[in-house]
């Protein structure tokens, strides 16, 4: 016999819509779409497969929870050149840092590089 819960009331429901009793029932808790959630917990970064059982776990995990095996250590995302570039544009037009093809300048103060130049904006 199949069931479902009620939440907050602690009663459940057959097929038939009527209330059974929880003791010798085994009830299926309908939910959303397991595999759409997963799917987008992992796609967001919070979430990630085992790769020994393939369960879903949290990011942060060390240990999985379903095989007791330890997982790899995540590795920092690589930014590309193309997203480098975007961020760096980001930084010098919020901190109005300008380039003049040699050299980087914050307040007519001249820099060799964007590092030293954004170091001297942010402590501004």
């Amino acid at each position: 016999m199949t069931a479902l819960h009620l939440p907050g009331s602690g009663r459940w429901v057959n097929r038939s819509g009527q209330f059974c009793e929880q003791t010798n029932t085994h009830a299926l808790l309908v939910s959303k779409n397991v595999k759409a959630l997963e799917e987008k917990s992992i796609e967001d970064g919070s979430m990630r497969k085992c790769p020994s059982c393939a369960e879903v776990v949290k990011a942060e995990a060390v240990v999985c929870r379903f095989c007791q095996r330890e997982l790899p250590a995540i590795e920092a995302p690589v930014k590309t050149q193309a997203q480098y570039e975007e961020e760096m544009l980001i930084l010098m037009d919020k901190y109005s840092i300008f380039f003049d093809g040699f050299n980087y300048f914050y307040k007519k103060e001249k820099f060799p590089t964007f590092a030293a130049a954004l170091e001297q904006a942010k402590a501004a």
